[in-house]
């Protein structure tokens, strides 16, 4: 008898190692087979495990196209991830874009889950936390439903549904974790400690020039590491989103109140060119451009 093998197992096959070194145990790999119609409009798992790894384990991809979950139970990971290095202790998932250039290694030993998953919406679920918060997250253990994910995965049933709640559930709640509660994110600015309120005044007084996060850090008196956690804590936001969504705010205003040029808003909102200006306006305005952003409104 011969078994059909799904085209897409054997697709994301290749990119598993055949040896791995360092796996000291293991449950899984799972694999899961999705059919088309849940590949277009749900959040799909391709495959998962858990490991249990020394200090021999290391793996690096340069390319992937999925998105990978960790769930570190006990012990801790390394990353190098899109020119950043960081550590992920027990009790932390960390979300990666697999398409992007990842390396992830072990320090001593470390037992963690891991799921490999794509969906219509995962691109953009993935790009948003990573720009509000990076690759690394907390989250309560009764609201972390990757254990879930992967028991479904291991009974070797049919959970399309199911996984995808549970995917959502998972994305959205990482999503809220790097929101600061309503009261804080609406808190009066005089409320801020007055490092922070004095590089809210700079930003607000002047957008229109070159702000850099040096110049933020010297009008606080912190240093740069200090002062963007800090910034991020009370805020809700790094300071190059803070200062980026101020100057589209105020570039929207004159862009309804004023008959100035493109270029001459630009610059006036402190960008470096028109042309980033038109493509950070698109971004965050579902691809309306600036041009057809005035014409809409008047």
């Amino acid at each position: 008898m011969i078994v059909k093998i799904p085209k897409e197992v054997i697709t994301i096959n290749h990119y598993i190692p055949k040896i791995e070194p360092g796996i000291l145990a293991k449950r899984g790999p799972f694999f899961y087979k999705t059919t088309e119609l849940t590949r277009k409009l749900y959040f799909h798992a391709y495959w998962s495990g858990e490991y249990l790894v020394d200090v021999q384990y290391s793996l690096t991809r340069d390319y992937m196209n999925s998105f990978l979950i960790f769930f570190v139970k006990s012990g801790e990971l390394h990353f190098d991830y899109r020119e950043q290095t960081f550590t992920a202790p027990a009790g932390t998932l960390v979300l990666l874009d697999c398409k992007e250039k990842n390396h992830y290694f072990a320090s001593q030993n470390a037992r963690f889950q891991f799921i490999h998953f794509n969906g219509p919406t995962a691109q953009s679920f993935c790009d948003i936390l990573y720009e509000q918060h990076g690759s690394l997250f907390s989250l309560p253990l009764e609201q972390n439903p990757l254990p879930h994910i992967l028991d479904l995965m291991e009974s070797g049933g049919e959970h399309d549904f199911e996984i995808a709640a549970c995917f959502h559930e998972l994305l959205g709640r990482l999503f809220e974790s790097t929101r600061l509660p309503l009261e804080a994110r609406s808190a009066p600015s005089d409320k801020y400690p007055s490092e922070i309120q004095a590089t809210l005044t700079l930003i607000h007084n002047h957008y229109s020039e070159k702000i850099t996060i040096q110049r933020l850090s010297r009008e606080a008196s912190l240093s740069s590491y200090h002062f963007s956690r800090l910034f991020k804590k009370h805020t809700g936001e790094s300071p190059h989103r803070y200062l980026l969504t101020h100057r589209l705010k105020q570039a929207k205003r004159m862009l309804l109140e004023t008959n100035l040029t493109v270029e001459q808003i630009s610059t006036q909102c402190g960008f470096s060119s028109s042309t980033h200006f038109i493509k950070a306006f698109a971004s965050e305005n579902a691809g309306t451009t600036p041009g057809k952003f005035r014409k809409v409104h008047f």
